[in-house]
């Protein structure tokens, strides 16, 4: 059953056939055809079977899928909030400023976070979404799912008889890219920190260069880039301190410490890392972020140092 469009409206239209609490994949079968799409939201030139991935942002629905939405709620009155700005005053220094503005209160719905993975079928390469079941509570992961490749490739099928099966396959999730062990002050870890950020307006990308370059003064031991549907976020490694930082390229947004290891958060979805409380601290960039970023190294000389420049 193949479906090409731009997107589905109504599960059932195409799905009708299928008994209810069946379950099912949707699954793109000439991979090989959309090979540059596939590299472009995260998968290798290989197309190796067992890759895995939350797809990167290309369009409306792969955004709701990596990072949620937040609906205004126009039927309700205004409310005041505050937004904290890193900016210029009068032209000179860099300072945080607080500022008020008039807003509709807003509702968030998490991100969905539908993973693809490569896989095998009758000996061709395939991408398949997760198992899926045809329930009436169900329709809304349903239609998300379909319309993500939709939107990604243009087409999919639904594959409800053999459904295909992993674990013949090393899952491989290339949400994340390592940088080699060794320490990186930001002399040596500009170039890669500076790829993050270089889609940025140039205003936003000072200040987002400013933040990983005083993270970077305290020379973590590996640096993990994140890539595919994790774009634009980075974990400072200090290994030695059993402390990870996690970074955003994105403005107004906050600094995650963790204690566990990479290794650990790179297996976790967006919403366990950031919503699942499993962070020791949440250092939100405002007024005192720098000199709480430096009070985490109270033994390093330069910590009086960037406490003194912040």
């Amino acid at each position: 059953m193949r479906i090409q469009q731009k997107r589905i409206q109504s599960p059932q239209t195409f799905l009708h056939s299928l008994p209810t609490g069946s379950r099912f994949q949707v699954i793109l079968t000439n991979i090989e055809a959309h090979s540059a799409r596939l590299q472009k939201i995260g998968f290798s030139s290989e197309l190796r079977p067992g890759e895995k991935l939350l797809p990167k942002v290309v369009g409306p629905i792969s955004r709701f899928n990596a990072d949620g939405k937040d609906v205004p709620q126009k039927d309700q009155p205004k409310e005041t909030c505050y937004r904290t700005v890193f900016t210029r005053v009068f032209g000179r220094s860099w300072q945080y400023v607080t500022r008020s503005y008039e807003r509709y209160p807003r509702v968030h719905y998490k991100a969905p976070e539908v993973e693809l993975t490569i896989d095998v079928r009758d000996g061709q390469k395939v991408l398949i979404s997760t198992e899926l079941e045809y329930q009436l509570n169900q329709m809304d992961e349903i239609k998300h799912t379909i319309n993500l490749f939709l939107e990604l490739f243009g087409e999919c099928d639904i594959l409800s008889e053999v459904l295909v099966q992993l674990h013949a396959f090393n899952i491989e999730r290339r949400n994340w890219r390592v940088l080699p062990q060794g320490e990186y002050p930001w002399e040596k870890a500009k170039d890669v920190l500076q790829s993050v950020t270089k889609t940025l307006p140039a205003w936003k990308r000072e200040i987002v260069d400013a933040r990983f370059k005083l993270v970077t003064n305290f020379s973590p031991s590996r640096i993990v880039i994140g890539e595919a549907g994790f774009d634009g976020y980075v974990i400072f490694c200090f290994e030695q301190q059993n402390l990870y930082l996690l970074e955003s390229r994105y403005t107004g947004n906050a600094t995650y410490v963790f204690g566990e290891n990479w290794e650990r958060l790179s297996t976790l979805t967006k919403q366990e890392i950031l919503n699942g409380k499993l962070h020791q601290d949440r250092i939100v960039h405002t007024e005192g972020w720098p000199m709480k970023i430096s009070g985490l190294f109270p033994n390093r000389p330069d910590s009086a140092d960037n406490q003194q420049a912040a």
